[in-house]
């Protein structure tokens, strides 16, 4: 019978014990690829996914208005990505001001 490559892979990425940051990686590449789509064309030049740690995504804002933009959508941000990832993945969004 053949093996799913997907169980495959994703055996492998857990067994080598990088399966943690790649899904980190591929938080962050969501984000960017679609915050203009959730927030706007402006929201893409304004603000970048840093990194993801304990359930949190870290988020390069720059300015306070954009912090505080982007903090009024942070329940939609927050719940497209978990649809995405098809689990509750992600529980909150810093923005930091740089």
């Amino acid at each position: 019978m053949p093996t799913n490559l997907t169980k495959i892979l994703k055996f492998s990425l857990q067994d080598k014990g990088i399966d943690k940051s790649v899904a980190a990686y591929q938080i962050c590449r969501l984000y960017n690829q679609e915050i203009v789509r959730l927030a706007g064309s402006k929201a893409g030049i304004n603000s970048q996914a840093l990194f993801f740690k304990n359930k949190t995504l870290f988020v390069r804002v720059n300015s306070s208005s954009w912090a505080c933009e982007l903090g009024l959508k942070r329940k939609d941000i927050i719940d497209f990505i978990n649809q995405k990832q098809k689990e509750k993945i992600i529980e909150r969004i810093v923005f930091k001001i740089e």
